[in-house]
């Protein structure tokens, strides 16, 4: 369905289990994207496996969702519209791109239970920049109850 987006389309998917904690956090997304300096955008988060998108890298267990609101007002008040570019790929749990590097990639792999790291490793690969948004904190439950929620692919499949 995005090929029949308009040529110039910004794209959002974000997972199902993860939530923008501040009413205005898509607003401060569009203002970043207006800035025109990168081609594929993810927020700061509390659950991902790269330590680079988490809020002081630190992979939180913290299910009391005051304290990540209490975060993504941190992060609003200090870092609204900074955008860094990271050291590698930007996970999927939100991720906001242009239509143009979709295309100039050949899309997403269908059928990919990586399809994020694949899409963005790609943009990034033909010289397209990722960047992590540091004003926009997003809480994600990511394999909450399990063990090990880096092994844990049973709900990707």
């Amino acid at each position: 369905m995005l090929s029949l987006m308009p040529e110039d389309s910004w794209i959002g998917l974000t997972d199902h289990d993860a939530m923008f904690l501040r009413p205005d956090s898509k607003a401060q997304i569009a203002r970043c994207v207006a800035e025109g300096k990168f081609d594929v955008f993810g927020p700061l988060t509390n659950r991902l496996w790269g330590d680079h998108q988490r809020y002081n890298g630190v992979f939180s267990d913290n299910g009391d969702i005051n304290h990540h609101l209490n975060i993504a007002n941190l992060c609003h008040h200090s870092d609204y519209g900074v955008v860094e570019e990271p050291p590698i790929n930007v996970p999927g749990l939100c991720v906001v791109f242009n239509k143009a590097p979709w295309q100039r990639v050949g899309g997403f792999t269908e059928g990919s239970i990586c399809l994020d790291k694949e899409f963005t490793d790609a943009v990034m690969a033909t010289g397209g920049r990722l960047g992590i948004m540091k004003g926009v904190y997003m809480f994600h439950l990511y394999r909450w109850s399990q063990d090990q929620p880096g092994q844990y692919t049973k709900h990707l499949l």
